[in-house]
């Protein structure tokens, strides 16, 4: 699991550093800034590529893994579907007093096979093309651009935000930054570094990319929404949802 550990503690510090991108300030009234409270509300930012890749292109190409079974619905009670509401995006500075994570991480090998690696946060990767985010708030789905071994590869993320059964329909998640984090289903092999952009349309679809597959195999590609919010608040709208790719 050292491995594993050092990959979370990389990209521990690649959140770190796109946390401090993030907008927390307001105004005055007199045209002056000044940092703001926890109260405030956190715009997490975008990477612009103006002359993005071609998507590659591949005589086999791969795509979503079926070759598994889906863990139970985390998102069920029974037969009543539950969902997380979601609230203002603070930054993780807002929001650190109280924080104690120190019993997340777990070191059973089955944390491993199962796409999450040692993190106690994630659910279990999602075999196929939708399913629900981590904490319930999101419902996603998924398609890409030929998923070829050296890439680019672009993935067009449509997200909903979740409602209890008997609600009403499902809304799109707007304004939401979406990175892809992807690593092989080794725990330590990563994704190339890749600048990615995400660009919203219709609402609530994101075209996200691109990224690389630097080996064949199955990858865990994990869609991250509204990274630079802190995930400590239950209702935060930082979510994440992780699928197995395989990469011929």
């Amino acid at each position: 699991m050292m491995a594993s550990i050092e990959r979370f503690r990389v990209l521990g510090f690649m959140g770190l550093v796109f946390a401090a991108a993030c907008s927390s300030s307001s105004s005055d009234g007199n045209g002056s800034t000044s940092d703001a409270g926890p109260s405030a509300q956190t715009t997490c930012p975008v990477d612009s590529l103006p002359n993005p890749p071609a998507p590659a292109t591949c005589t086999t190409a791969g795509g979503p893994s079926t070759g598994g079974t889906n863990a139970a619905d985390h998102c069920m009670n029974g037969a009543a579907r539950t969902a997380q509401d979601t609230a203002m995006c603070l930054s993780s500075v807002d929001a650190a007093a109280g924080d104690d994570d120190s019993g997340d991480d777990q070191a059973d090998a089955g944390f491993v096979d199962d796409g999450r690696c040692g993190e106690g946060d994630y659910q279990p990767t999602i075999y196929g093309t939708s399913g629900a985010d981590d904490d319930c708030k999101y419902d996603v789905s998924w398609t890409s651009t030929p998923i070829c071994q050296g890439g680019p590869v672009y993935f067009t993320v449509v997200a909903k935000k979740r409602s209890a059964a008997g609600e009403s329909s499902d809304t799109p998640l707007t304004g939401a930054s979406v990175r892809i984090e992807s690593y092989l289903n080794d725990c330590k092999t990563l994704g190339p570094n890749m600048v990615q952009t995400s660009v919203e349309g219709p609402a609530g679809t994101y075209k996200v990319g691109p990224i690389g597959f630097n080996k064949t195999g199955r990858w865990n590609v994990r869609f991250h929404f509204n990274e630079c919010c802190t995930d400590i608040p239950e209702d935060s709208p930082h979510g994440h949802a992780a699928f197995w790719v395989d990469v011929p």
